[in-house]
């Protein structure tokens, strides 16, 4: 059998030109992922407060909060994943899902418990709703806790969590029934109003 030609010198070098910027390419692409910065955090929340029907007079009040009023982070302890989103000093809602309710991957939907009727839903909310006017203030807190009598309805639901930067995306929605004026400067025991949250958080680092 004839003996293959040698390479020439040439394009032996050619060759290991070749091999050289290839393996630098690589390092290179693997440093861009290394530095790739996480998608920036992203926050929407809105309230809605009413009377319940039938109550007179009637009073509302609602607003969405623009984005740039709102932090949040999500925190994981032993025995809890915690989502807690603020509005300065105005608002503060936390959102516990106990560790061992959250499905693979942490992606799903989670019920809110619900005391008043017996409903076993795995997330429990704090919400703190600060009153103010003419320099006077009042807060309102508001749960779903096991000693809670009013009715709460919702859902948090998990969209997305990125394993690579850690961060977690979704949607929110609070119902409480008969409950205190959240709108009061002073406390009050008369559970005469409804309360609905709606929200949406992107790219939270879960610590």
């Amino acid at each position: 059998m004839p003996a293959s030609p040698a390479l020439s010198r040439p394009t032996m070098y050619l060759r290991s030109l070749l091999v050289i910027l290839l393996g630098a390419a690589l390092v290179l692409c693997g440093a861009c992922r290394k530095t790739e910065p996480a998608p920036a955090p992203h926050f929407e929340h809105a309230y809605s407060f009413r009377t319940i029907l039938g109550v007179e007079p009637a009073q509302a009040a609602q607003l969405v909060r623009p984005a740039a009023e709102l932090q949040g982070t999500a925190q994981q302890t032993g025995t809890t994943l915690a989502l807690t989103i603020k509005a300065g000093e105005s608002e503060e809602l936390v959102l516990s899902i106990p560790r061992e309710q959250l499905a693979a991957g942490l992606s799903g939907t989670y019920a809110l418990r619900d005391p008043a009727y017996g409903a076993n839903g795995p997330v429990t909310v704090h919400y703190t709703y600060v009153a103010s006017a003419g320099g006077n203030r009042q807060p309102h807190t508001y749960t779903n806790g096991l000693s809670a009598a009013n009715p709460s309805s919702g859902s948090v639901v998990i969209t997305q969590y990125d394993a690579r930067h850690g961060l977690l995306s979704g949607t929110y929605h609070v119902d409480f029934a008969f409950v205190p004026s959240p709108l009061s400067l002073t406390p009050t025991a008369a559970t005469t109003w409804q309360l609905a949250l709606d929200g949406r958080f992107e790219n939270v680092k879960l610590l």
